[in-house]
């Protein structure tokens, strides 16, 4: 299946056939992928174990112990007596009050159940991942490489503190898939998927993902066709969705947003802060967002709170990867999503403007950097695999070294900085927390470093031996 070069490039078929031993590798590397996922999610589903960070707590369990005290009894009640003085219940999408898995409740104790939806999602988002990129011509290895990044990227993970937002996450690179495929198999495959995220209960999110649909569809079938398969996938989404869209208009003009839109100042919440692009190199550089005390997150010298998404982290050798990879559609998504991220919460009376008083957190088209840059990293790798580029690989031995000096570097002043630090601050009554969190941080970021400098030097010997299960 060819793809529409706009770069001159060898088609991706040809790229696939002159990889000369990709082996049998990346089927351990699944194999390995699928083992680790399974350690993790084996004690959510047993009920041993629950996720419970954000939204999770504080809306979507009292309101998932409800639906499905209610479902056993055979009914999706239109009202939650018991939540908030009184809630909408079957018009509220963001509970998922029509979503297939609720049916899970009915034969699974409720943590079981309500936990196999977050780790099944999980999943789902990589197989759909590396189906999208398969079908868009990646060969094996490099489609694994894009379903990892994709499954284990800061901005999925995130998603896992979202009951409903992990739904679309999860379904969407299948609405792509069948948008590329075209035809009547893939407007099957892509309007089942597009029905299973509209009832996941993020329509904002979904909305968002027309833009990278039309990316991946338009250089395969052109504008009109591209354009028409997308209005047949939406269409057929809207029809499986029906009960829940339904539900939802019944009630949209009593809710708050329905009547009288967003509060200005809540618009803007959540934007993306400039100083987080380090996340793009490093994991985690501000502390870790789940943890008090000295393990935890900085936010408050650079941001006025948590972040929407904890993360936007790919992984160091993912991120140079793509580097590799010349899909300049690809890229300006990329760059298009960390710009309006960003700009988004500078201007935000535009955003509600054009969305009519719907849109709110500009930190969601991170969406689109999401799915663009897991793309990106497989076609790297298939790309310097076929070709090696000798400009790639002394990029990366250039910032291996940057970065294990820089690892050096914090770690030999990191003694002196906190002796000077400890004085300035011995009269402050959070002296000795202060000094704990920037000794943790300051050695957890010299780690980070070096295993960013290693695992580059990795990388750049497994591309110029050409084997890529190693990456």
């Amino acid at each position: 299946m060819k793809e529409h070069d706009e770069s001159a490039d060898p088609t991706l078929g040809e790229e696939a056939r002159a990889i000369p031993a990709e082996g049998r590798g990346w089927r351990w590397v699944g194999a390995a992928a699928l083992l680790l996922w399974l350690m993790v999610s084996l004690p959510l589903a047993l009920g041993q174990r629950t996720f419970f960070i954000r939204d999770i707590f504080s809306n979507h369990l009292p309101q998932k112990v409800f639906g499905a005290e209610q479902l056993r009894q055979g009914r999706i009640p239109a009202f939650n007596p018991d939540w908030g003085l009184g809630q909408v219940f079957r018009g509220n999408p963001g509970i998922l009050p029509f979503y297939p898995d609720n049916l899970l409740h009915l034969v699974l104790p409720f943590w079981s159940a309500f936990n196999l939806h977050f780790v099944l999602h999980w999943l789902l988002a990589l197989v759909a991942m590396a189906t999208l990129a398969r079908t868009l011509g990646q060969s094996p290895a490099a489609s694994l490489i894009a379903g990892l990044t994709y499954a284990g990227c800061g901005w999925l993970l995130s998603t896992l503190s979202f009951y409903n937002l992990l739904t679309v996450a999860a379904w969407w690179p299948l609405v792509i898939a069948g948008a590329v495929v075209g035809g009547r198999r893939g407007i099957c495959l892509g309007g089942i998927a597009c029905g299973m995220a509209l009832l996941g209960g993020e329509p904002i999110t979904a909305a968002l993902g027309l833009v990278p649909m039309l990316v991946a569809s338009v250089p395969r079938h052109g504008w009109r066709r591209a354009f028409s398969g997308a209005f047949a996938i939406g269409f057929v989404g809207l029809l499986i969705a029906l009960p829940q869209i339904v539900a939802t208009a019944r009630i949209y003009g009593f809710s708050f947003r329905g009547g009288h839109g967003n509060i200005q100042t809540q618009v803007a919440s959540y934007y993306l802060i400039l100083p987080r692009l380090i996340e793009l190199v490093l994991p985690l550089p501000f502390g870790w967002p789940g943890y008090r005390g000295a393990f935890g997150v900085w936010h408050a010298g650079y941001a006025a709170r948590l972040p929407f998404f904890m993360s936007i982290h790919f992984g160091i050798v993912a991120l140079a990867l793509a580097f590799a990879a010349r899909r300049k559609g690809w890229w300006a998504l990329a760059g298009a999503s960390l710009l309006v991220a960003w700009g988004g919460g500078q201007v935000p009376w535009i955003l509600d403007t054009l969305t009519l008083g719907i849109f709110r957190f500009p930190e969601k088209f991170l969406f689109w950097l999401a799915i663009a840059l897991p793309l990106l990293a497989g076609w790297g790798l298939q790309e310097i695999t076929a070709s090696p580029r000798r400009w790639w690989r002394a990029g990366v031995l250039i910032a291996s070294v940057v970065f294990v000096a820089a690892a050096a570097g914090i770690w030999l002043l990191r003694a002196p900085f906190l002796a000077g630090y400890r004085v300035r601050v011995a009269d402050s009554p959070d002296a000795l927390h202060t000094i704990a969190a920037i000794s943790l941080q300051s050695w957890l970021q010299a780690l980070y470093l070096l295993i960013a400098g290693i695992l580059l030097l990795t990388t750049a010997w497994a591309v110029r031996r050409r084997r890529p299960a190693v990456v």
